[in-house]
């Protein structure tokens, strides 16, 4: 298994991740990287905001990015 960093990013800056997460391949790290989206979209919402305006990059060891989660992409919004 590969070791995998989930850094999010947004206009204002960025949260490095520093410890990553072993993964054993592409389909995990795009899993885990929606999983983690939606739980913080879930505990904005509990706040009372929701930024769509952040996405998760996910690099691999080497620091390549390998994935990328926009947030907006992570749920789908209706009226």
């Amino acid at each position: 298994m590969a070791r995998f960093y989930f850094h999010s990013r947004d206009p204002d800056g960025e949260v490095l991740d520093p410890d990553g997460v072993e993964c054993r391949d592409l389909g995990t790290v795009a899993d885990y990287a929606l999983r983690n989206a939606r739980d913080v979209i879930a505990g904005g919402a509990q706040e009372g905001i929701i930024d769509l305006t952040v996405r998760i990059d996910v690099e691999d060891e080497a620091g390549c990015i390998v994935h990328s989660l926009a947030f907006g992409d992570a749920v789908t919004i209706t009226a």
